[in-house]
């Protein structure tokens, strides 16, 4: 496995981790990927390209799915968004990794 092939896959399951955690929400109709802040559930903050686009190559793959709608402040505005959950396959995915000890966390 290459360093590079090595360094998608830890990355994809830090994002696959945070996912697990309930902290990620999709904002408006552009499909922009926000984390929650820590301790206040109803904001959010912007995320990295790098990790915006593992989201949303892991909903492709349908390793991560839209999950409920909610209501989140993004940029001092009330936005609409909806709450990326882990599927059935991205746990999988997580149990094996933890499973062999390639769990990053």
């Amino acid at each position: 496995m290459s360093t590079r092939t090595a360094r998608a896959g830890g990355d994809a399951l830090a994002v696959l981790h945070t996912a697990a955690a309930g902290d990620y929400v999709m904002v408006g109709a552009t499909g922009r990927v926000c984390r929650r802040r820590p301790g206040i559930s109803c904001e959010v903050t912007g995320i990295g390209v790098h990790e915006h686009d593992t989201v949303h190559a892991l909903l492709a793959t349908r390793l991560l799915a839209v999950g409920a709608p909610c209501i989140v402040i993004a940029d001092g505005a009330e936005r609409r968004g909806h709450s990326l959950v882990l599927t059935r396959h991205g746990r999988r995915a997580l149990h094996e990794a933890a499973r062999t000890g390639r769990a990053d966390r």
